[in-house]
């Protein structure tokens, strides 16, 4: 049922270059999910010069943000971390269970996303995918290698939402012949149900058909479709956090486990099992965390865009982290130990100054309310001359 629910898009894009009138996945799902969900309020904390990696570090993190927590009257303080941090959160929660209890610790998704895109790219190294980009114009030579590392996040989501479509339209056309071939008796053509939203599921379980018996005959055919699989399961996980559907994120977690135990990624096949227990007793232990993430406040919405949201350790990365790198960030000084101290106590004052000053301009692109980028009509076309 997981991967089930991206097949109306797979099945409803099957026209040809030139009738195509459907956008990309994330355009599509934006008209799907028009609805625009309840700004995040983002603010910067002062921060704490040290190595984030340190016992104490972390130590003095949590108790901070269970002081703003009660401060605020809230019960629960959720705080998230990428995977190297989170494992040593979990051990100090699990040493002190007494002090963190009520510490709800996250998993980064982005960055689970991240290693799940990199272990796609070793699972399918040398075995032509990158020719195929390579060939096709879609990215250059250079781009192609990070993409298959999984060091580039929207270069590689696109990457892959790309190749998993151009492949599924060949099975498409593969399953249309087989259709003709068996002489499945259907009273309209494959063309006229993919248009009847109820006449999808007998269409879907001749498709299931198709593909069992195309297992069994050939290798190659498995080989591919379990790519299929694998990236739709990556777009489930991403449309989770886009929609805010805490089940559906849960539910993609669990089925990319196996993966990450099959290509030898130790620790999130060790701490993924970890986190999904948490989540999964979260209503019985932290039950106002429950009903806030059902709610669909798991994820961080930063602008006013439909199926725009996105996790809080990609949240990080496009606020804090960005202007901590940028011009006007501690690059370039961090030599100097003053100039450091100097920046750690007025970061949060200064990215609070510019908030204000962007409310007070209107920069917020206040003239694309409501739309996807992947909607327009150029976008539209440059996707299926990729595909």
């Amino acid at each position: 049922m997981l991967l089930r629910l991206s097949d109306p898009f797979m099945v409803c894009n099957q026209q040809t270059p030139e009738e195509q009138s459907i956008p990309g996945w994330s355009g599509f799902n934006a008209i799907t999910y028009p609805s625009l969900p309840v700004e995040t309020v983002t603010g910067y904390h002062p921060m704490i010069n040290a190595e984030s990696s340190n016992f104490s570090t972390l130590y003095t993190l949590m108790k901070l943000a269970q002081k703003i927590c009660n401060t605020l009257g809230q019960c629960d303080s959720v705080v998230p971390f990428d995977l190297a941090l989170y494992a040593k959160a979990k051990q100090l929660q699990m040493k002190y269970p007494e002090e963190f209890q009520s510490t709800v610790i996250r998993m980064g998704g982005f960055h689970i996303a991240l290693n799940y895109l990199s272990l796609l790219g070793k699972k399918y190294a040398q075995s032509g995918l990158e020719d195929m980009l390579i060939e096709s114009g879609v990215y250059a030579v250079g781009t192609t290698s990070v993409i298959m590392l999984g060091k580039s996040y929207n270069r590689g989501i696109r990457a892959h939402k790309l190749t998993m479509e151009a492949l599924f339209r060949l099975l498409w056309q593969a399953f249309v012949e087989w259709l003709t071939r068996e002489e499945v008796g259907l009273e309209n053509g494959p063309k006229q149900l993919i248009l009847c939203r109820s006449c999808i599921e007998p269409l879907m379980v001749l498709l299931d058909t198709f593909k069992l018996e195309s297992r069994k005959k050939s290798k190659v055919f498995n080989f591919w479709e379990d790519y299929i699989n694998m990236v739709l399961l990556l777009l489930q996980f991403v449309k989770a956090e886009r929609t805010g559907n805490c089940k559906l994120h849960l539910s993609a977690t669990a089925a990319m486990v196996p993966h990450f135990f099959s290509m030898d990624r130790v620790n999130y096949a060790r701490w993924l099992p970890v986190y999904l227990s948490d989540m999964n007793l979260l209503e019985s232990h932290h039950p106002e965390v429950y009903q806030e993430f059902m709610a669909g406040s798991h994820s961080v919405s930063r602008s006013k865009q439909p199926f725009a949201q996105v996790w809080p350790d990609m949240a990080l990365e496009q606020s804090i982290n960005l202007d901590s790198n940028s011009k006007g960030g501690i690059i370039g000084m961090s030599t100097n130990e003053n100039a450091v101290d100097k920046w750690f106590l007025t970061s949060h004052e200064r990215a609070a100054i510019t908030q204000e000053l962007k409310n007070m301009c209107g920069i917020q692109n206040c003239d694309r309310i409501g739309t996807h980028k992947e909607t327009s009509a150029t976008r539209v076309t440059r996707d299926e001359n990729d595909v």
